[in-house]
């Protein structure tokens, strides 16, 4: 059984940035969306639902940078 951290993510006072392959076949964002949404209390303009698969990092190496640096660049 997976442990429920959901206690733990709401005590967070962080700023969390989503970056996801809207094709991903490993790991699907819809399901669990509007929870880590509510409980990370994400920003709707730090999330990035991208039309690319479930290895970003090798699929667009460069833009997966460019969206990581603004981030910390604004927080």
């Amino acid at each position: 059984s997976i442990p429920d951290y959901s206690e733990t993510l709401k005590s967070l006072n962080i700023p969390v940035q989503v970056i996801w392959g809207k094709n991903d076949e490993i790991l699907k964002w819809g399901p669990q969306s509007k929870k880590v949404i509510a409980d990370l209390k994400i920003k709707a303009s730090n999330i990035h639902i991208l039309d690319k698969n479930h290895f970003l990092q090798e699929e667009i190496p460069n833009e997966l940078v460019s969206y990581i640096e603004s981030f910390v660049a604004e927080n």
